[in-house]
């Protein structure tokens, strides 16, 4: 086994993704974040995933729902029933 010098878990990364792209981390941990995503290609892979999924969230909130066929916005109504 190798000695770990991250800071933080794999866990603690996915736990802290929302708030590192709102900005709403401490200095201290912001560094010790960007520390284990520069050594953590998986946590650098979910939190652009995440990245992701707020500009297509994002552009979606500014479509008319004619955008979302019939069909697919019946069907999501009905599994959130």
């Amino acid at each position: 086994m190798t000695d770990n010098p991250l800071r933080i878990s794999c866990a603690d990364a996915v736990e802290l993704a929302t708030d590192y792209l709102e900005h709403a981390l401490h200095p201290t941990d912001v560094d010790d974040y960007t520390t284990h995503l520069s050594q953590c290609q998986g946590c650098q892979v979910f939190l652009d995933q995440i990245r992701t999924t707020v500009h297509v969230a994002g552009n979606l909130r500014g479509s008319t729902s004619s955008a979302v066929p019939q069909v697919l916005r019946d069907r999501l109504r009905r599994r959130l029933a």
